[in-house]
C-alpha cells in the first residue's frame, strides 16, 4: 500500500515537472518569437537642399510626380511646416540631424567672428554632442552609414562590419547601389580596394545625398548633371531641381523594392529629411548698402566713422582696434558683431534702424541675439543677424550674378524643408501641419526604435507622428 502511494507521488511529481518545464520552454519560445516579430529596421535618408516646395511642384501635374515618396507618405506622415536651424548650412545642420541637438550644443556654427581672439574662424565637422549612431551602437544596434559623414568615426567606421561607414561618392543612384549591397549581404568597398560584408542587416541605415544641393547652387553641377553647365535663369534652375528630385525618387523606389524583396519592408521605418532648402540670388551685392546703414547708425550714436569702422571680414581675417562693427557672411545673410562695449540703448537703436521700412527693398529681416538664442543658435553666431530679401545678397564680391542659389538665410525658401516619417511605428496617411524643427527628428526616431536618445539631444519627440 505504501509502495503504491509512493509511486503515485513520484508519478505526479514527474508529471508536474514535465508540465512546468514545457510551460517555461513554451513561454521562452513565445517571447523569442515575439522579439523576432517585433524586430524592426530604420532607414534615415537626408537629401541635402530638399526644400519643401520642390515636392509640391513635382506633384502639381506638370511633372510625372514622385510615386516612391507618395507611397511612403500614404504609409506614414508628411510634415507641411518643418524648419531647419541657424545657420542653415550643411555641416551645422547635418550635426543637428544626427544628434537632435541645437547648434549651440553641437558647437558647429560654421563661420563666425571670435570676439575674444578678434579673428574670423570656421568650424568643419565639429560636433560636441552624442550622435544617434553612437547611442544606438552602445545599446546593441547595428548601424551602417552610406556617406552620412557626420557619423563617420562617431558610431560607424570603415573597419567595423557591424557599424560600417562607406563613402561611395557620386549621385544618389550610386549610393542606393551600395545601400542595396549592404542590405543583401554583398561586399562593399570601404577604403581603396578593401571590401567588407556587413554582418546581417543594419538596424539603422543612414544615407546622405547631395544631388539637389549641387544642382540647386547652380555653379557647376556635379555627378554629370546637365554636363556641369549652370542654368541661365531662375526658372530653369528650379525646373532642373524638380527634375533631379524625380530622378532621385526613382532610385528611392529601387531601395523600397529591395526591402520588399528581402522581406523586411513591413518592418522598416523611414525618415526622409533635409538640412536646408535653397534661395535664389542674382545681380550685384547689397553689402555696401548694409555697411552704409551701419556707418550711419554709428555716426548717430556719436562714433567717429571712417573706412575701417564697419568691415567685412573673411575666414582667418583679423580685426583691429578701429573696427567697431564686424560683418561675417557665407554669401547671403550677414552676421553682425558689435565690437565695442555697447549699451542696450545703442544695440536697440541699430536693430530698429535695420528693421526700418526704408531698407525693406533689400533687407528681408533681422533677428536679435535673444531671438537667435530662442532658435537654438550658438552665442557666437552674432549679436544680430540680417538676411536679404531675394534676390539680394551680402556677398563680398562685385560679380553680377545670373541665377545661382544659396541657403545661409532665414528666408522661407531655405528654412522650409521637406520631412516625412513612414513605415513601422508611425501613423498612416497623416499630415502634420504644426511647426517642427530638424532637432526633433532624432528624439522621435529613438522613440520608435525604443532606445534611449543621444545624451545631448535638445529636440522633442513628435508624439503626433507615432502610432
Amino acid at each position: 500500500m505504501k509502495k503504491t502511494y509512493s509511486n503515485k507521488i513520484l508519478f505526479y511529481s514527474l508529471l508536474f515537472v514535465f508540465i512546468f518545464s514545457n510551460v517555461i520552454c513554451y513561454g521562452a519560445l513565445t517571447k523569442g518569437q515575439i522579439e523576432s516579430e517585433e524586430k524592426g529596421y530604420f532607414i534615415y535618408i537626408i537629401w541635402d537642399a530638399f526644400r519643401y516646395d520642390y515636392y509640391e511642384w513635382a506633384n502639381s501635374g506638370q511633372y510625372p510626380g514622385t510615386p516612391a515618396l507618395n507611397e511612403l507618405i500614404e504609409n506614414g506622415v508628411l510634415f507641411t511646416d518643418a524648419s531647419t536651424g541657424i545657420p542653415s548650412i550643411t555641416n551645422p545642420m547635418q550635426a543637428v540631424l544626427v544628434t537632435g541637438a541645437y547648434p549651440r550644443t553641437t558647437g558647429n556654427i560654421y563661420r563666425y567672428f571670435d570676439k575674444e581672439d578678434q579673428i574670423v574662424k570656421q568650424t568643419r565637422r565639429d560636433n560636441s554632442a552624442e550622435t544617434l549612431a553612437e547611442a544606438a551602437s552602445k545599446q546593441g544596434l547595428k548601424v551602417a552609414s552610406v556617406q552620412q559623414f557626420m557619423v563617420q568615426d562617431r558610431g560607424t567606421s570603415y573597419e567595423d562590419p557591424s557599424h560600417l561607414y562607406i563613402q561611395p561618392s557620386g549621385s544618389f543612384q550610386k549610393r542606393v547601389d551600395e545601400s542595396i549591397k549592404i542590405l543583401k549581404g554583398q561586399p562593399v568597398v570601404t577604403q581603396g580596394d578593401t571590401e567588407v560584408v556587413f554582418e546581417g542587416i543594419p538596424d539603422i541605415m543612414f544615407i546622405y545625398s547631395d544631388d539637389l544641393d549641387t544642382v540647386g547652387h547652380n555653379e557647376k553641377p556635379s555627378y554629370g548633371y546637365y554636363d556641369s553647365i549652370p542654368a541661365d535663369r531662375e526658372e530653369e534652375r528650379i525646373e532642373r531641381c524638380v527634375e533631379v528630385l524625380i530622378q532621385m525618387d526613382s532610385e528611392l523606389a529601387r531601395l523600397i523594392d529591395t526591402l520588399k524583396e528581402i522581406g523586411i519592408y513591413e518592418k522598416t521605418s523611414f525618415v526622409i529629411a533635409a538640412d536646408h532648402g535653397m534661395t535664389p540670388y542674382s545681380g550685384t551685392s547689397s553689402l555696401n548698402d548694409l555697411i552704409e546703414i551701419l556707418e550711419n547708425c554709428l555716426e548717430a550714436l556719436g562714433h567717429r566713422v571712417n573706412n575701417d569702422t564697419v568691415v567685412f571680414l573673411a575666414k582667418d581675417q583679423a580685426a583691429n582696434e578701429a573696427n567697431k562693427i564686424v560683418i561675417v557672411s557665407v554669401g547671403l545673410q550677414a552676421q553682425i558683431y558689435l565690437n565695442w562695449d555697447f549699451t542696450q540703448e545703442e544695440y536697440d537703436f541699430i536693430v530698429n534702424e535695420l528693421k526700418s521700412s526704408l531698407y525693406s527693398e533689400f533687407i528681408g529681416g533681422v533677428l536679435t541675439f535673444d531671438e537667435l538664442q530662442a532658435r537654438g543658435s550658438h552665442p557666437k553666431t552674432g549679436d544680430m543677424l540680417v538676411w536679404p530679401k531675394p534676390p539680394h545678397h551680402f556677398k563680398d564680391s562685385k560679380t553680377n550674378y545670373k541665377a545661382p542659389g544659396g541657403h545661409d538665410t532665414i528666408d522661407e525658401s531655405s528654412q522650409h524643408v521637406f520631412l516625412l516619417m513612414s513605415g513601422a511605428g508611425f501613423k498612416k496617411g497623416t499630415t502634420i501641419n504644426k511647426k517642427v524643427y530638424n532637432w526633433d527628428i532624432v528624439p522621435t526616431i529613438s522613440k520608435v526604435l525604443k532606445i534611449e536618445p543621444p545624451e545631448n539631444a535638445d529636440g522633442k519627440v513628435v508624439i503626433e507622428a507615432i502610432q
